[in-house]
């Protein structure tokens, strides 16, 4: 189902009657779209809303050869936006359409300039909808920043000029699609076959243009060094962001079950950013609670609004005014997602939808998240200190016909701590419309872009958009995630702190790993909890030898335990080092220097079994878990105290020792069945850890 929406509607019917001629241009797409398989808008002109399917069984995915990403650059605004593209591996569409088969302008003549070098020309013609520059990666042949100029001349012969902030990622190794339309790009990790991929979901996206580049851009830094690190990653991009959560969680599912079949079966990790990670968490409660969960073995959700997110009363109640009738802007704000995420939302004052779906999610499997995963990961890109900001955080400006302004004040919930609203939500909000100034744009054409832009957006302050309680679901002081990671300072919602991504790393980096049926012949570092290695040690990887040739320098750490079983086999010529580090961490800026251990290496030409080698140390234990109340921790450290919480926040047992052990026993039996949280409070450090009851 697809509904368009045209941004000046008033334009439309007046162009329809007074030059109805240009219906001689009026033609489908032009058949450059089998050029690429994955064309994704960039700038908006008109909308397509549509809907899934709520069942994860209906959605059908398969590899696409060609994997050329396809760029959709609508020239009728004005504004200086960045464009994300692959390198070498891009194709640009110059477009003005207002749908997918109707145009009001058309184009004879554009030119390009880039790096403000000379202008090229790459048409000149009849008139076209759609100008196609099939070579656009020659042009653009490094990583990183780019400027972009063309300057278009439409039918009556009137120039305009554009500008474009380019911003060139690596290429992705491969891409998938559903049958809905749905896509999964994919950028590969070095020696991938050690570590589970990783598939993380995007976030809301009211006019489908933020495609996967977007979100690789602003996560460079992370997916690099989990490239590095081993791991395979994965961006899904949802055809239809703004329709229920529900149906986008059900493609989700069908992602991350698609993902782990191609890997042999073995439990991923995934999650999502912002509303992905919303996404994501429904996805992984739904599955449970339908006894069917997902092949995940960690949920990770990066500044997810797990009880909603803010947003400017004030401002929204004003757009809402000024926008009624067109529909184009209102679909920032009048969609399911919108009214299911935000606190407040002008379209559905009330909260109806906001409420109806927070609760079925927290209902969801007991509590709302996944008990089968290891753990379940929570981020917040702001500590918990209140928003200093205070007074007036935006100024509107408009010049027709008559100069004004607007200005809107913080309010209390936009002061609470949390990440701050994305700077592209006001710098290139939709057009405020001023809809019965149409004429401006036929009485001076020459003097006006395509479209007349009628406000001006002066973002004068920070407000709070993904509140901290609710990025970290906090109630009553106490998380439900198992790990929370935050950083010292506070920043956007779409910029990635840089200290978080040490941290978040460690958590999807270190897990259990298995070393199997695999010829190791250069540099290799594989890092985990508990790593295994044999010829048989997991069922997920198909049994076989794991060698390690000469020449070869393998470095093994793990954080917990290593066990060397059967299998495993090292030739004279190579170096092995195998080590337990309680206090292992993984790095981006530390890359492990092999040469300072080279009096620990294992260089003798020998088969290692389990009577030869059996490493095993660990930091914590709890067990068993799920029980029925009777549960056991160890740790490497002395225990001062600990306290255990029910899914609400509220203390069920606390216990301070008068002895400092390393070993404490609780019964939790009285309590009714479902998820409680374990508080240990230790000489250096306090850590949380999930219970079951059942």
């Amino acid at each position: 189902m697809k509904n368009y929406y045209l941004k000046h509607k008033n334009i439309k019917h007046f162009v329809l009657i007074l030059f109805c001629f240009l219906f001689k241009y009026v033609y489908s797409q032009n058949n450059f779209e089998s050029a690429a398989e994955d064309w994704k808008q960039q700038t908006a002109n008109y909308i397509i809303e549509g809907y899934t399917t709520d069942n994860p069984d209906d959605y059908i995915w398969s590899q696409v050869e060609n994997q050329i990403q396809g760029v959709i650059i609508y020239v009728s605004a004005s504004e200086v936006v960045p464009i994300y593209v692959q390198l070498d591996n891009n194709i640009i569409d110059f477009s003005t359409r207002s749908s997918d088969t109707f145009a009001y302008t058309f184009m004879t003549h554009l030119s390009i300039s880039v790096d403000n070098n000379s202008y090229i020309n790459i048409y000149h013609g009849t008139p076209k909808q759609d100008i196609v520059w099939f070579n656009s990666s020659d042009f653009l042949p490094s990583l990183g920043d780019h400027n972009l100029k063309i300057n278009i001349i439409d039918e009556f012969g009137y120039s305009y000029n554009r500008e474009y902030k380019i911003k060139v990622i690596p290429a992705s190794d491969a891409l998938f699609k559903d049958n809905y339309g749905n896509t999964l790009r994919l950028w590969k990790g070095d020696n991938s076959k050690l570590s589970p991929p990783v598939v993380f979901s995007e976030g809301f996206d009211a006019y489908d243009t933020n495609p996967q580049e977007m979100y690789y851009y602003a996560a460079q830094d992370l997916i690099n060094c989990m490239n590095q690190n081993g791991t395979d990653v994965f961006l899904l991009n949802n055809r239809f962001g703004t329709q229920n959560i529900r149906n986008n969680a059900a493609g989700f599912t069908s992602a991350v079950k698609y993902i782990s079949a191609l890997y042999n079966n073995i439990p991923i990790i995934a999650g999502g950013v912002s509303m992905g990670g919303m996404i994501a968490r429904y996805a992984f409660a739904k599955a449970e609670d339908d006894e069917e969960p997902l092949p995940a073995c960690i949920f990770i959700s990066i500044d997810s609004p797990q009880q909603g997110a803010v947003i400017s009363k004030p401002l929204q109640d004003y757009k809402k005014e000024h926008q009624e009738g067109d529909g184009f802007a209102e679909h920032a704000l009048d969609n399911d997602a919108a009214k299911q995420l935000l606190c407040y939302n002008t379209y559905d004052p009330s909260g109806i939808m906001h409420t109806t779906f927070y609760n079925e999610l927290n209902n969801l499997n007991n509590d709302g998240y996944p008990h089968q995963t290891s753990k379940n990961i929570g981020v917040s890109f702001s500590n918990n200190q209140p928003n200093p900001n205070a007074g007036d955080w935006l100024q509107i400006e408009w010049y027709i016909p008559i100069p004004g302004e607007e200005t809107f004040e913080l309010t209390d919930d936009e002061k609470q701590p949390g990440s701050y609203l994305p700077l592209d939500l006001t710098t290139t909000d939709p057009v405020v419309m001023i809809a019965s100034y149409w004429w401006i744009q036929l009485v001076l054409p020459p003097l006006q872009p395509l479209y007349y832009p009628t406000v001006y957006f002066n973002r004068i302050k920070d407000p709070t958009y993904i509140p901290y309680k609710s990025a970290l679901d906090i109630i009553n002081g106490v998380s439900k995630f198992d790990i929370v990671i935050e950083p010292s300072l506070t920043t956007h919602h779409d910029k990635l702190p840089i200290e978080i991504i040490d941290p978040i790393l460690s958590e999807l980096v270190l897990i259990n790993k298995y070393l199997q049926n695999i010829t190791i012949d250069d540099n290799y570092s594989v890092f985990g909890s508990i790593i295994k290695a044999g010829n048989h040690v997991t069922n997920f990887i198909p049994q076989g030898n794991v060698i390690i040739q000469n020449n070869a320098d393998v470095f093994i750490s793990a954080s917990e335990s290593i066990l060397i079983k059967e299998g495993f086999k090292v030739n004279k010529g190579s170096k092995l080092l195998i080590k337990v580090d309680n206090n292992l961490n993984i790095s981006c800026d530390n890359n492990k220097d092999l040469n300072k251990f080279s009096d620990n290496y294992f260089n003798n030409e020998v088969s290692y079994n389990s009577q030869n080698i059996i490493y095993d140390d660990y930091k914590y234990l709890l067990y068993p878990n799920p029980s029925k109340g009777k549960y056991t921790f160890e740790s490497y450290t002395e225990i001062l105290s600990y306290c255990i919480f029910n899914s609400t926040g509220s203390i069920v047992l606390r216990r301070k020792l008068n002895h400092k052990k390393k070993k404490i026993t609780f019964n939790i039996s009285n309590q009714s069945c479902g998820v409680f949280f374990l508080k240990v409070i230790q000489t250096k450090e306090t850590k949380f850890f999930k219970l079951v009851k059942y």
